[in-house]
């Protein structure tokens, strides 16, 4: 470390300061980095620094180079020289950045092999150029462009090619060797040479150089050693972690611009107002520093002179009034180069007399920076945030010019002569950048440009594609703002969103594409405003965007004046089908398959003659997934089937299903996919029909088809379908035995059947979490949604309400960044039954009728039924039985419509416990035998189980304990075949109230112990707080304070952990009733208070009265009676509201008692 320091200090005077600390930032760090990379014996091969502009990554990269360790070779490559090298277009720039590096690589061989490697490396791509036609797509003609390529070979063949060559070079050279590549964040132009075929693959941010090249050069040449640098964050792999290193530079804190400025003899107060000025960026930071000791006045003076002007302003107005003439007037020209050499310099000043060696005195200045040797002419580097601002200052000026006399634009045509001429003839992207700059490109070569971009995106050599059509656009950008004709911006930004998209990179395409269409519409040009519709529409799809996608797609399609190919229409209008099944717009769905039938049909009619043949266009994005004619008719029977399903219209999902599957038949391995999916739409009919033995058919036949499919999508929709009917098969089976006390055999079925109702349930779980894994590794997100809905429902299984709302939140947000309608219908509707468990009524109803708005735009009258049901529940627990029965009835008759019978059932049941809270109870027995009776006939022993306990508690509350607790282990028995251990708990519990009912309260206990046993198994922690109020509740009967207190607290931790506050407002009735046992009546009263509270945030009624009564029979214990009075008479209303028979009863029997002054004998 001390050889790099000393080595550093020496060369201060380079770069200003004094001491090796204010050189640049994060300066130990990355010495220490660097020390690492270029030891002996290291085994880290590369290093990568990241920073934005003006962190230090140039200072950093300066000192490497001049200061490399003893033997150790330094060469270095900066990709953006490659990409703005003045050469003319046609050469691939993948050939130019291969034999770049060859050379480079070449100055460190043998010295007795350096010529012969160099002039093989000069060879590298020197074929014979053969002429090529692109094909390019646009109003339906194919127009001949010619071009010049390197060879007859395909691209890829010819690229890996030079690749070989250029490994053959770095083999030869046996001396370490350090590799510097700088602006890294441009190396996303050679990202089309990992792959010919980019429609299907998506290549991150260099990845072919840095994930491909690299790794095998670091192969071929074990003592190479690699620096990166540039502004974007780059991963390496296929190399060991500890064979890279990442290194990010930030800016300087305010103590470093404070040391910096004490070095250099300046005071805290201009160290302090320059870290504001420049927010510790080293570069600004210096600048001023610099400035200030050169004398531009007293410390006072210069934040004079700063205060009320931009930094940028103040900087340049000060570095160039200390400049002579001449330096001044070559510095502001060498701003308006890209590339700074003596020849192109000169022909900016050509009518300026300039002293001997001006460009090397020019090349001592600070703004400038010498570039390292090549085969090409000295050359000269600004920092690219000091360029800006010259810029800045120029265009300032000219804006008080009259237009002949500017100088910014003056220069621009010099420099465009200059590259026009030494490309001799050929169109180079140089060239263009200044013509565009100046403002006044000239229409020839405006055509001569536009067909060069137009050739390069279809022979695809789109890093040549993209420097090209930069030039318009970065023109455009500069801060004098030259007018750059729209039709060319148009097709610039058009040309780089089409090779961002080929790349991978979606949001930055999604920007560009968004800019042409400005200028698209500004020229106008409606082909240009629809296929930039068209792309933004694929780029929509891709992120899973549906909605937009849609909304682009259909923009496209019917733009007058735009997509006229009759194939392109076809594509176009089958992919706005598919985003329009995606989001569920079911209303829009059967218009959208007729449209796309309709033009599929035009698109097999003999085409007519083209009316426009000299257009030139864009290739057409390609849609995915791509579809062949012969799969399309199946897919618009596939979309057309799931819209029938989603619409409840069975019968004909089914025809349509059938059709579809007979005619992906005939297809062969094309059609295995629509066959696959076909399959899974017709299971999820036939559960909704309750045909289980369907439902595993079409499954086995789904799964057999999507065997050998390399769509995996379809794997995902089967696995979700499969994990439903493992549920419902968990669920479903053989009803109750006939005898009330089964034999041993009938034993033994039930021990088979609840073993086989575990497995199923496990089965369910494994699905679900295999389809989202696989989802996760497509990164499909409208499958991961899906997946994260069911594995909510296991959370809610296991009393997991955290986890289930968790799962259900996830999903929706996924649902809405796809735009499907149905998807954020259905999670909503979760999201209210977690909320309605955890006692938030409020969020619940709020919840369940955004469903059911969805539902209802979407047109699915099963998501409505659903959605209405649990707004009945909602309603039934917040005493509000008018509306709930009202919501249940609606809900009913919807599922009648449709048929669906569990739906139905569903519907019934909940009908039964309106009935029951009303003091109906034989409306609620009827309810509930017709419940039971269907539920039988769908083999449903969940639901058979369930109206059976219903039934039991109706029996109970009519004081028939025998029947009820006959209808309670029955339900037990049945929950125990299914191996529904939540089930068996609740029975278990039932039976608890029964015995207690009867006095035996060790049987209670019995029963309440078992039950808090099976919650703990299944890690149901709301059943296990239910399970500990119950036995506190007991031991209260007991008079077993203690226990009690030590139950219901236990209670109140869980029910606080699940987040249900109806579940604390128990415990706390219970801790209530210990205190009030206890004679702690201000405790009690705090307890049933703190209730009363949870009760009303809930708006349960019901528990609302039970608070008031308790706290009713405090204020009796105290003699407050006319207190005890008015909360009994607010229970009683309650109670009324809510038609709760035995509570009203309760509360008059108390009222009663006032009378003769005896205390109430209730909890």
């Amino acid at each position: 470390m001390a050889s790099v320091e000393s080595h550093l200090a020496r060369d201060c005077h380079r770069w200003g300061p004094t001491t090796v600390s204010q050189v640049f930032t994060d300066r130990r760090e990355a010495l220490a980095a660097v020390e690492r990379l270029t030891g002996e014996s290291s085994p880290l091969r590369v290093l990568v620094v990241q920073g934005v502009s003006g962190t230090g990554k140039s200072t950093l990269l300066r000192y490497v180079l001049h200061h490399g360790r003893r033997g150790l070779r330094t060469v270095r490559l900066d990709v953006l020289d490659v990409v703005l090298a003045p050469l003319p277009v046609e050469t691939d720039v993948v050939l130019r950045l291969v034999r770049s590096l060859a050379i480079q690589l070449s100055t460190a061989g043998p010295w007795w092999r350096r010529r012969r490697l160099r002039r093989q490396a000069e060879l590298i791509g020197a074929e014979h150029p053969a002429t090529i036609t692109m094909i390019a797509r646009g109003h339906g003609q194919i127009t001949g462009v010619s071009a010049v390529a390197d060879g007859a070979a395909p691209t890829a063949q010819r690229r890996e090619a030079w690749v070989q060559a250029m490994l053959s070079i770095a083999a030869r050279v046996r001396r370490p060797v350090l590799l510097v590549v700088d602006t890294t964040e441009l190396l996303y132009v050679f990202d089309d040479a990992a792959r010919e075929d980019r429609a299907r693959t998506a290549i991150g941010v260099g990845d072919w150089f840095v994930r491909d090249m690299l790794v095998r050069l670091l192969d071929v040449s074990a003592r190479l050693r690699v620096i990166l640098a540039g502004q974007d964050q780059l991963t390496m792999t296929g190399l060991p972690d500890s064979a890279w290193q990442e290194l990010e530079l930030s800016p300087w804190s305010q103590d470093d611009v404070v040391d910096h400025f004490a070095a250099l003899g300046l005071g805290l107060e201009p160290a302090r107002q320059a870290y504001m000025m420049s927010g510790g960026m080293p570069l600004i930071a210096a600048a001023i520093a610099d400035l200030c000791q050169s004398g531009i006045g007293g410390e006072g003076a210069w934040l004079d002179q700063a205060a009320g002007q931009p930094t940028s302003t103040w900087l340049v107005d000060n570095i160039l009034g200390r400049l002579s003439a001449e330096q001044r007037m070559l510095v502001q020209a060498a701003c308006v180069l890209r590339v700074i050499t003596e020849p192109a310099l000169a022909r900016l000043v050509a009518d300026t007399p300039l002293s001997a060696g001006w460009f090397t005195a020019l090349a001592r200045h600070q703004l400038l920076q010498t570039a390292p040797a090549t085969n090409r002419a000295p050359r000269l580097v600004m920092h690219a945030t000091i360029r800006g601002w010259l810029l800045e200052h120029l265009a300032r000026a000219d804006r008080d010019r009259i237009p002949d006399r500017r100088q910014l634009p003056r220069w621009h045509r010099a420099a465009a002569e200059f590259y026009a001429a030494l490309a001799e003839g050929r169109l180079s992207a140089e060239e263009m950048y200044h013509r565009f700059a100046a403002g006044d490109a000239a229409p020839t070569r405006c055509r001569l440009w536009e067909q060069a971009v137009l050739a390069a995106v279809t022979d695809g050599r789109l890093g040549d594609a993209f420097t090209l059509a930069q030039t318009a656009t970065v023109a455009a950008a500069e801060p004098a703002q030259p007018t750059v004709p729209h039709p060319a911006l148009a097709l610039a930004f058009h040309a780089q969103a089409h090779i961002a998209l080929l790349q991978g990179h979606l949001h930055q395409a999604d920007r560009l594409a968004a800019d042409a269409d400005r200028h698209y519409q500004q020229v106008p040009d409606t082909f240009g405003q629809a296929q930039v519709a068209w792309m933004r529409g694929e780029l929509a799809w891709r992120e899973d965007r549906y909605d937009d996608a849609a909304a682009f797609w259909r923009r496209s399609l019917h733009t007058p004046g735009g997509i006229t190919e009759p194939a392109d229409r076809a594509d176009l209008a089958l992919a706005l089908a598919r985003a329009v099944c995606c989001i569920g717009d079911l209303p829009a769905l059967d218009t959208a398959v007729d449209t796309a039938r309709h033009l599929a049909a035009d698109a097999t009619a003999p085409a007519p003659h083209p009316t426009d043949t000299t257009a030139h266009r864009l290739p057409m994005i390609p849609l995915t997934p791509t579809t062949t004619a012969q799969i399309r008719p199946v897919t618009l029977l596939r979309l057309q089937a799931t819209g029938a399903f989603l619409t409840s219209n069975y019968a004909r999902a089914d025809a349509l299903i059938t059709q579809g599957v007979r005619l992906a038949g005939t297809l062969g391995e094309p059609g295995r996919h629509e066959q696959a999916l076909l399959h899974a739409v017709y299971a999820s009919a036939a559960l909704l029909r309750d045909d289980l033995d369907a439902a595993e058919e079409a499954l086995k036949q789904g799964l057999q088809a999507a065997r050998n499919c390399p769509n995996a999508r379809c794997r995902i929709n089967l696995l979700l379908r499969q994990a439903r009917l493992a549920r419902i098969r968990a669920q479903s089976g053989p009803g109750l035995p006939t005898h009330p006390n089964p034999a041993p055999a009938a034993v033994q079925i039930s021990l088979k059947a609840a073993t086989e109702a575990a497995h199923q349930r496990a089965l369910s779980e494994r699905y679900v979490q295999a389809a989202l894994d696989l989802a996760l590794d497509l990164t499909d997100r409208a499958s991961q949604a899906d997946a994260l809905d069911n594995l909510g429902y296991v959370a809610l299984d296991r009393g997991d309400l955290n986890t289930a709302h968790q799962h259900h939140e996830q999903a929706l947000t996924l649902y809405q960044h796809t735009g499907n309608r149905l998807g954020q219908a259905l999670a909503l509707n979760n999201l209210g039954n977690v909320a309605r468990e955890r006692g938030d009524l409020d969020t619940a109803e709020q919840h369940h009728n955004q469903a059911l708005t969805l539902y209802r735009q979407a047109g699915s009258r099963f998501g409505q039924a659903s959605a209405l049901d649990r707004l009945g529940m909602v309603a039934k627990e917040s005493g509000d039985l008018d509306n709930a029965e009202q919501h249940h009835n609606q809900a009913l008759n919807l599922y009648q419509q449709i048929g669906h019978r569990s739906g139905q059932v569903a519907a019934l049941g909940n009908l039964g416990n309106v009935a029951r809270d009303r003091g109906k109870p034989e409306s609620a027995k009827q309810y509930y035998e017709q419940a039971m009776a269907s539920f039988q006939q769908i083999g449903d022993r969940s639901g058979q189980a369930t109206a059976l306990d219903h039934l039991g508690k109706l029996a109970r509350d009519r004081g028939d304990l025998d029947t009820a607790e006959q209808h309670h282990n029955q339900a037990l028995a049945l929950f125990q075949q299914i191996g529904h251990r939540s089930g068996q708990a609740t029975a278990l519990d039932n039976l608890g109230h029964v015995a207690e009912d009867r006095g035996d309260l060790n049987t209670a206990m019995q029963h309440f112990e078992q039950s808090l046993a099976l919650e703990r198994q299944t890690g149901d922690r709301l059943g296990q707080a239910h399970a500990l109020d119950n036995l506190g509740h007991l031991a209260w009967c007991r008079r077993d304070l203690d226990t009690a207190e030590q139950h219901h607290n236990q209670a109140l931790a869980l029910y606080r952990q699940t987040g249900s506050r109806p579940g604390q407002a128990t415990a706390l009735m219970g801790l209530g009733s210990v205190a009030r046992g206890r004679r702690d009546l201000v405790t009690a009263k705090q307890r049933y208070e703190q209730a009363l509270t949870l009760y009303q945030q809930t708006s349960n009624a019901s528990g609302q009265a039970a608070a008031l009564n308790n706290l009713g029979m405090v204020a009796q214990d105290r003699a407050d009676l006319n207190t005890a009075k008015q909360l009994y008479e607010q229970a009683l209303a309650l109670y009324r509201q809510t038609g709760h028979y035995p509570g009203e009863q309760q509360v008059l029997r108390f009222i009663n008692q006032l009378d003769g002054l005896a205390p109430p004998s209730g909890p």
